[in-house]
């Protein structure tokens, strides 16, 4: 017999999905309510006639424990009430009361940290079954313990992993905001260290409260004093070590990052998780060797031990992609079309830019047509009324106007004999009109992209469409048209005008006098610098580099040497990288990738 115990306050919103996932589990279902203002003791009294109430004491294990001196089953199963059992579990865990030389089972807690990204899931591995003996229960105020308890009682006790997964929603941000979880576990956390200041499970958590406040400081020097009397054997350890290196990153304590992380390998040697960390952070620090090797290790490990475990993925898709990013970073094509179809086995998290890298990298490697459009099929079978659009938007990304434009006449084809809604149709209609013109302008076909691009009727892509308006106006002499793109926006209108007096030898106004006001033309004339490269226009791209003397910016080295390096004219890269650095001191990241790309032997 199975006892369901479950400690509750305020779950109205997750208790309903939480038991109806228990039921066919449980054959008691004993729920202890600490003072709900909502509706969650009306919907425990649906599924169980055993709800029972308990004053708060600002601890935790003494209301569990309570829920467990309830239990008149044979087994305890433990349940919060933002948890979620999968359906194909259920079974399974019923399988494992059979086997009574076990005292307790843990289950792998799967959490969920980000509303819009189910695949994003940090690993926990908690005691959620175990059998109902005399001092089996919990101690510790906030995160309650079992096992050291158990461990008093019967120091032989039999623990084992079972291969169960429990969703836990409680660490999204809209319910630990709504519930005051932060505060309500630093007030006891903070009772706790004062009565023992050396608690380490204690400076642990109050190190994940602050962590979760993005308070990477203080977590850091909490972690840090847990750090030095934790032993690498305590359970906790693992996902110390871990915390400890992210927050070593985010306050640029790098040579602490490496300390760390050799002293906890020495220990684990097949710690998957950990060497998915080092090589993301050598990543961020521009190392892509050194992280190569990371994401490589973290691979030929694969899933690493429950115990280890932080990152869902870590040992296989999660190093996958970031493999694929760094070989495409640092134009290593071979090897980033390596990654990229190793991805493709994980379709729950291959993505659009996934596919932007496998296609641009094919190019790149000179594959044949047949290649790149088995590649675009996979955009069309995944991505129902919109996969002509995306394959649209993926090829005139890598430059092939002409596979485009037949992939555009193909989806208005496609969207033609589609039933769909009418407003929804014209949306997908003028989306793929306006990457027509922008295929038509890119060909030098200009007076045809006009004409296209003006038969837009919706607002959006009719904004989108100025700067190829301006730019076919300018080349055809077509003053309407001119007009038309400078009228449209003002400070796109203002830049189209400044570009338009250059070109026709007029002084132009000054577009911004401070860096700040700047921001909003910058962009504006880099897309126009880009469209003229675009279409070989090298007269008018000298003439209308001087609209960046119309503006104030520090930057506007570095980002005309990254223009250059796009387009391949890699002296005049380097030229104007060299000047950022040299008269600026102006750098990033993506300028040191680079010059290592431009120099990979001396990188």
């Amino acid at each position: 017999m199975i006892s369901l115990c479950m400690i509750v306050k305020d779950e109205k919103d997750n208790l309903e999905r939480c038991l109806k996932s228990a039921e066919g589990i449980a054959d008691e279902i004993i729920i202890v309510d600490t003072g709900s203002t909502d509706s969650t003791v009306e919907i425990a009294k649906k599924y169980t006639n055993k709800v029972y109430f308990y004053r708060w004491i600002n601890d935790f294990s003494a209301a569990r424990n309570f829920s467990l001196s309830k239990a008149n089953g044979d087994w305890i199963l433990i349940l919060d009430g933002d948890d979620e059992v999968p359906s194909k579990h259920k079974e399974d865990i019923r399988e494992l009361t059979k086997d009574t030389s076990v005292d307790v089972y843990s289950f792998n807690t799967l959490n969920f940290t980000n509303e819009n990204d189910t695949q994003n899931l940090i690993y926990n591995l908690n005691p959620r079954l175990f059998q109902n003996k005399f001092g089996y229960k919990y101690e510790g105020a906030v995160h309650n313990q079992l096992l050291s308890v158990i461990k008093r009682v019967n120091p032989n006790f039999v623990m084992k992993i079972a291969a169960i997964d429990i969703f836990h929603y409680g660490y999204l941000q809209t319910n630990v905001i709504k519930k005051h979880k932060r505060e309500r576990n630093m007030s006891i956390l903070h009772s706790q260290l004062e009565e023992n200041p050396k608690d380490t499970f204690a400076l642990f958590n109050m190190g994940n409260e602050y962590y979760a406040l993005n308070n990477s400081k203080e977590a850091f020097d909490y972690y840090l004093k847990a750090h030095k009397t934790t032993e690498p054997g305590m359970g906790f350890y693992p996902k110390l070590i871990i915390r400890m290196l992210l927050c070593c990153k985010e306050l640029k304590l790098y040579d602490d990052i490496y300390k760390f992380a050799a002293k906890a390998l020495n220990y684990y040697p097949k710690f998957t998780d950990l060497y998915y960390v080092r090589g993301f952070i050598n990543y961020f620090l521009g190392k892509p060797t050194a992280a190569v090797s990371d994401l490589e290790k973290a691979l030929e490990l694969g899933d690493p031990l429950p115990n280890l475990a932080y990152f869902k993925g870590a040992g296989t898709y999660k190093s996958v992609e970031l493999l694929c990013k760094i070989h495409f970073d640092y134009e290593d094509y071979e090897n980033c079309l390596k990654y990229c179809i190793e991805l493709f086995k994980y379709p729950y998290v291959s993505n659009f830019e996934t596919i932007k890298m496998l296609v641009y990298s094919l190019y790149k490697l000179y594959a044949p047509k047949e290649e790149i459009q088995k590649a675009i099929k996979i955009v069309l079978n995944n991505s129902e009324e919109k996969g002509f659009i995306f394959a649209s938007n993926l090829l005139i990304a890598v430059k092939d106007f002409n596979l485009a434009l037949e992939y555009i006449n193909k989806g208005f084809e496609d969207l033609a004999s589609k039933d769909l809604d009418e407003n929804l149709k014209k949306d997908l209609m003028n989306n793929l009109q306006y990457y027509k013109g922008i295929c038509e302008f890119s060909l030098k076909d200009y007076k045809k992209s006009i004409q296209t691009l003006m038969n837009i009727n919706k607002q959006k892509f009719t904004d989108a469409s100025t700067p190829y308006l301006l730019l076919s106006g300018l080349f055809t002499e077509n003053e309407n048209i001119v007009k038309f793109a400078i009228s449209n926006d003002k400070c796109k209108g203002k830049v189209y005008k400044a570009l338009n007096d250059i070109l026709n030898g007029h002084k132009p106004e000054i577009l911004a006098e401070d860096e700040k006001e700047s921001l909003k033309y910058e962009g504006i004339i880099y897309s126009i610098l880009e469209n003229l490269l675009d279409v070989e226009k090298n007269n008018e791209f000298e003439k209308a580099l001087s609209l960046l003397d119309l503006i104030k910016s520090s930057d506007s080295l570095l980002r005309l040497g990254k223009l250059y390096y796009k387009y391949g004219k890699y002296e005049l890269c380097k030229k104007e990288l060299f000047s950022s650095i040299s008269l600026k001191n102006v750098t990033d990241k993506s300028t040191l990738r680079v010059l290592s790309n431009l120099w990979p032997e001396e990188s």
